[in-house]
């Protein structure tokens, strides 16, 4: 008799396909759609940087030069993955990941990404790394674009979110 009611019921049958779904193995992502990477936030003129949900205390602030907004480039590379030099001797940054090298040199407008000489940016020829409180301090927009990001910038809040497309 009990069998009987519980086979007539729409919440019993809804409850079972419920814990049939949950007990199926579900992938993280819809077929097509892009895993979801690094995620970055900064603030100009602000320490503290988000890196994954994770709070992070720079030592210098991301800065506004020239209209565009320069950051000591480790706190952009390193989540990314990316190996990062410095030559003192030629005042050349160098940043390799995955198959893209960019080299920048502090002052110079032109950087090289895997050796091709390419503007930092083109509407805007005062876009140079600079070395400020100590640190090299880079265009953020131009390496995280040519690592394979998507920058946004919020102008009501002056934040930047780098998202690592995967």
């Amino acid at each position: 008799i009990m069998m009987k009611r519980f086979k007539r019921s729409p919440v019993l049958w809804l409850l079972i396909v419920l814990l049939m779904l949950t007990s199926l193995p579900i992938s993280a992502r819809a077929e097509g759609e892009k895993p979801s990477g690094n995620v970055l936030k900064f603030q100009l003129n602000n320490k503290t940087s988000i890196v994954n949900g994770s709070m992070v205390t720079m030592d210098v602030a991301p800065t506004s030069v020239n209209g565009r907004t320069l950051i000591p480039v480790v706190y952009v590379a390193n989540p990314l993955g990316a190996k990062v030099d410095w030559d003192g001797s030629t005042k050349k940054v160098t940043i390799v990941l995955k198959n893209t090298t960019l080299e920048l040199w502090i002052g110079n407008a032109t950087a090289k990404v895997n050796g091709a000489d390419t503007p930092i940016d083109p509407a805007n020829s005062e876009v140079k790394p600079i070395i400020l409180s100590g640190r090299t301090m880079l265009p953020l927009r131009f390496v995280a674009e040519k690592l394979g990001c998507d920058v946004a910038w919020d102008a009501a809040t002056k934040g930047i979110t780098i998202s690592e497309k995967i």
